[in-house]
């Protein structure tokens, strides 16, 4: 009787392991396609109407008296992507818009920094490292050369 119990919980055992086997989701490639597609009808025309090169005007640390004259550049593309030039280097960035409001990370190996500003009339100005009030943030003001 006991072999017979053994045998039994075994087989049990085993057909409940097959039943949770891995079984393919079409739902999640569809989804992810879906949000793909989102995403790029989100580079709507608040990213098509900023797209451009933009031209560093100057830059300092909110704190600071003097305003430095090093040269920068950022070129946004039309679907929320771009370049930051600076210090001899580009770093790669995605950018978002919302009315006057401008986002931007900046991807540079693993480093990531992120800016807030405003972008009104061509004049893109951006803060990193805290608010446009403090003054250990760090200050970008670009003017618009397209």
């Amino acid at each position: 009787m006991k072999k017979a119990i053994i045998i039994a919980l075994a087989l049990c055992a085993t057909l409940s392991f097959a039943s949770c086997g891995k079984t393919e989701n079409t739902d999640d490639t569809t989804t992810e396609k879906a949000v793909e597609t989102a995403e790029t009808e989100a580079a709507s025309s608040d990213e098509v109407g900023v797209a451009g090169t933009y031209e560093g005007v100057h830059s300092k640390f909110v704190g600071a008296d003097e305003w430095e004259e090093e040269p920068f550049s950022i070129v946004l593309n039309a679907d929320g992507t771009g370049t930051f030039k600076r210090d001899d280097f580009e770093f790669d960035l995605n950018y978002t818009i919302d009315g006057e409001d401008f986002e931007m990370t900046e991807k540079f190996g693993k480093a990531i920094n992120e800016y807030k500003g405003t972008l009104k009339d061509g004049e893109l100005h951006i803060y990193t490292g805290g608010e446009p009030d403090d003054e250990l943030a760090y200050e970008y003001v670009l003017v618009k050369a397209d």
